[in-house]
């Protein structure tokens, strides 16, 4: 599983350091994680093929606030 990472701005910014949790969709349980790198670009490896959520939240930086995939603000959002 791979992808990107933005802001939200009219003109979206790659975001580094922002670490990001896939966790698994029936559970909640953490299956894996990366760290986006300069670019915002993440790569988790060793996923199963399962229905899974992410999290993104900023890695010891302040400014952003945990967020689940497609700006939801909770894992229990569908």
């Amino acid at each position: 599983m791979s992808g990107t990472v933005t802001n939200n701005a009219a003109a979206p910014v790659p975001l580094a350091s922002i670490c990001v949790q896939a966790l698994n969709a029936s559970t909640g349980s953490s299956v894996g994680s990366s760290r986006t790198n300069a670019s915002g670009q993440y790569t988790i490896t060793g996923l199963q093929t399962e229905s899974y959520k992410l999290e993104f939240h900023a890695c010891g930086t302040v400014g952003y606030v945990a967020q689940y995939y497609n700006n939801k603000s909770t894992f229990c959002h569908g």
